[in-house]
């Protein structure tokens, strides 16, 4: 499938590499559903310098129901599924160096949420892809 008949969804993909994601995937010619939790404004920013190939959908990806809900907009609003996915979303995170706690004690809690973010996040959106990637004939049924 080229990439001009498909809907990229972009999750984290207001801002940093995201945002340069989305800037090339529309250079090529991808519309691109621009996943944002927190940063609306830049998501905004995206579709004023990008138009119409540009849709900014909010969503929680550690939120099952929240990554439901942003398939059924984009689905609604571009008449669509989405094709591909590029899981680029990170949870809240601060790389604090000497502010961090040292080694012996850190605690779990810390750890598990750069988990959420990024392995629960991509798992969440990509089983919520599945069923619209398949219906394109995008994504290898599962075995």
């Amino acid at each position: 499938m080229l990439l001009s008949e498909q809907w990229v969804l972009v999750t984290g993909g207001a801002r940093g590499l995201g945002a340069a994601i989305t800037r090339a995937l529309v250079r090529e010619g991808a519309s691109v559903v621009v996943n944002y939790h927190k940063s609306e404004s830049l998501a905004l920013a995206l579709k004023e310098e990008l138009g119409e190939r540009v849709l900014p959908l909010q969503a929680d990806v550690t939120n099952r129901v929240a990554v439901a809900r942003l398939f059924e907009a984009a689905r609604a609003q571009t008449g669509q599924p989405i094709a591909s996915v590029v899981n680029n979303a990170l949870a809240d995170f601060q790389f604090d160096g000497d502010t961090r706690p040292p080694i012996d004690s850190i605690d779990w809690a810390r750890f598990q949420q750069q988990l959420d973010g990024s392995l629960k996040g991509a798992l969440d959106t990509l089983q919520a892809a599945a069923p619209g990637m398949r219906a394109r004939g995008s994504a290898a049924s599962s075995t």
